[in-house]
């Protein structure tokens, strides 16, 4: 999954968009997805070393069975996107799981969208504290066969 291109531009109310699709295997039992919080991703170079800008960075998640354009138009009302997740980054997962179809009969269409909140939190330098910052947030998908 790849943010927009700005991901590393961020500025306070600015908001970055990844999307991903899940579907079973073709020779695989049907099953509920659910999706777990992010936790920082292994194997990748950040640059946050107190969590501050990961404990600051919102998340929101939606999702449809048909494909979509994964924007800030999939967040908006009229959206044919369900909203299953939002909040902070580090605790905010998807809810209700999601039914995937055997043998690749389906397929889930997933839009995360990270999120600078404005006004950024206090903190002792202000705004500085949070210059330079990076973060590799990761989610795990859990299934259940059904």
């Amino acid at each position: 999954m790849v943010f927009t291109p700005d991901a590393l531009d961020l500025t306070p109310g600015d908001s970055i968009y990844a999307g991903v699709a899940l579907r079973t295997s073709a020779d695989s039992v049907a099953g509920d997805v659910s999706l777990l919080p992010a936790v920082e991703a292994a194997g990748i170079v950040t640059d946050d070393p107190t969590g501050l800008l990961f404990d600051t960075l919102d998340v929101a998640i939606v999702t449809d069975d048909a494909p979509f354009t994964c924007n800030a138009a999939a967040f908006a009302p009229g959206s044919p996107a369900t909203l299953i997740g939002a909040g902070d980054l580090d605790s905010t997962g998807g809810s209700p799981s999601q039914a995937l179809l055997a043998a690749g009969g389906s397929t889930q269409y997933y839009c995360f969208q990270i999120l600078l909140p404005d006004p950024l939190p206090v903190t002792p330098g202000g705004a500085d504290d949070f210059m330079g910052r990076t973060v590799a947030p990761a989610w795990e998908f859990s299934a259940i066969s059904s």
